[in-house]
């Protein structure tokens, strides 16, 4: 009997053991099949720009034109079937900003639209209507004129014209190519719905394009989720960033090389630092370089380095608990099953014989007399 209670106990224990378990990989599992209140950015999207010089606001992306680009680039969503590819740029010479925005929407459409939307203090906060604005730059194809100067706020966004324009602007539609946008704003123009900068400043961006010929929803953002996570949070730590670089000169006593290394970490806050290194000779000189943060090939030597997180490493996580918990149940069960053989094959208890009865008595001899 002592025996059974013991077995009986293991196996309430071990059964026990197995629901926690199982509880606890149903809730991992459940937790990670809901979905993100807003979806993060897939890795490899660059969205830092950063480069110092002037650009001919004129609707063409010249050669040589803008130090920093990013693009062509084809976007991760796409409406009814269709992908697009970008392509934005910006410069800055310590004045005005100037932007270069291609995308190849190849239907020309009334509704078609652009919005340039900047977060001015880059603290991935966009404030409600009723707290404050930040500056914007959008287009509407069925607007006169189709490019304006505009402020916004929100959730849930909403956005006006500024009454003074402090814009110069190009834009073509190009059949087989699509739109081009070019545009010239200040750095700090003193219009309290624009964004003051200066050469060292951060503003982020988030683009945003309506195809009009396509059925809602058709609305692209980039970098990727800007406006959607802005649109139900106010967040705008999805935004991307251009850093406001100036023109540096160098002027060593002893030099004839510089080498300028730039090192941007796309992590919040984006920092820049700046090492140069000097070759030493026997010549004086003084050597004047411009600093940008550009993917192509020049004198300045560029590096970027991105923290990505695998967006895939929850559902690892989670098929390495399944895999773990299913052995353990194994083993469990494997325990169980030796068990019950175990006690199939001792012998079963048989019980004693009883007593024999004892022998019966010889009867007594009777008196003769009756009784009393």
């Amino acid at each position: 009997m002592r025996d059974r209670r013991q077995m009986r106990a293991v196996s309430s224990l071990l059964f026990s053991i197995l629901v926690v378990l199982m509880l606890v990989l149903g809730f991992s599992s459940t937790f990670s099949l809901q979905p993100a209140l807003q979806p993060a950015q897939p890795p490899g999207y660059p969205s830092t720009l950063g480069s110092f010089g002037t650009a001919t606001v004129d609707g063409v992306l010249s050669p040589g034109e803008y130090g920093s680009c990013i693009g062509p680039i084809t976007l991760p969503q796409s409406l009814a079937g269709t992908q697009y590819t970008i392509i934005f740029c910006e410069t800055n010479d310590g004045t005005n900003d100037y932007y270069y925005f291609q995308i190849n929407d190849l239907a020309i459409h009334y509704n078609d639209s652009f919005f340039l939307l900047f977060d001015n203090n880059n603290d991935d906060l966009i404030p409600a209507c009723v707290a404050g604005r930040e500056d914007a730059i959008t287009f509407l194809a069925s607007r006169t004129p189709p490019i304006v100067d505009e402020h916004y706020c929100g959730p849930p966004p909403a956005s006006a014209p500024d009454p003074i324009q402090n814009l110069v602007k190009a834009f073509s539609f190009t059949p087989g190519v699509g739109y081009r946008f070019e545009f010239s704003h200040p750095l700090n123009s003193g219009d309290s719905l624009d964004y003051a900068l200066s050469i060292g400043s951060t503003v982020g961006w988030c683009i945003v394009w309506r195809d009009g010929d396509k059925p809602p929803p058709n609305i692209l953002d980039y970098p990727p989720e800007c406006y959607y996570k802005f649109r139900a949070t106010g967040q705008a730590d999805l935004y991307g960033h251009v850093i406001k670089l100036g023109n540096q000169t160098i002027c060593p006593t002893v030099t004839t090389t510089v080498t300028t290394t730039i090192t941007t970490t796309t992590t919040r806050p984006t920092t820049v630092t700046t090492t140069t290194t000097s070759v030493t000779t026997s010549t004086t000189t003084a050597t004047t370089t411009t600093t940008q943060l550009s993917t192509t090939t020049s004198a300045t030597t560029i590096t970027t380095t991105s923290i990505v997180i695998d967006p895939m490493l929850e559902l690892k996580l989670d098929i390495l608990i399944g895999l773990v918990i299913t052995i353990i149940i194994l083993i469990i069960w494997l325990l169980l099953k030796c068990c019950k053989k175990k006690v199939a094959l001792e012998p079963p208890l048989t019980p004693s014989p009883p007593p024999e009865p004892p022998p019966p008595q010889p009867p007594q001899p009777s008196s003769g007399k009756p009784p009393p």
